[in-house]
């Protein structure tokens, strides 16, 4: 029987400390600025629809027209003309991480 008296405050205190964990898991992945409801370019997510890095290719007109024209037809869905543009601009800048994943999902 004392044993169990023992057990009681340990039981409970290795409750609060995982309800603690638990609250602390939820805040940093949910609720914090930047979790999970975050809106800054670097956790967004697009299929195509949208540029989220503007600066990709150092602005070489004419890949920014080929990605811009592939996101248009994304938008359209258009696949065929956005695997179109999306290999066009990366034939221009083949380190294109962004557009390579657009061209990606387009086919």
């Amino acid at each position: 029987m004392n044993s169990q008296k023992n057990e009681i405050p340990l039981l409970l205190a290795s409750l609060l400390i995982t309800g603690g964990i638990l609250a602390a898991g939820y805040w940093w992945f949910v609720v914090r600025p930047g979790g999970g409801n975050a809106t800054s370019p670097a956790t967004e997510l697009s299929e195509g629809s949208k540029n989220l890095v503007a600066s990709e290719a150092g602005g070489k007109a004419d890949f920014v027209q080929a990605k811009n024209a592939g996101v248009a037809a994304v938008i359209s869905k258009k696949n065929a003309e956005a695997v179109t543009q999306f290999s066009k601009a990366i034939q221009i800048s083949p380190n294109a991480p962004e557009t390579k994943i657009y061209f990606n999902n387009a086919k």
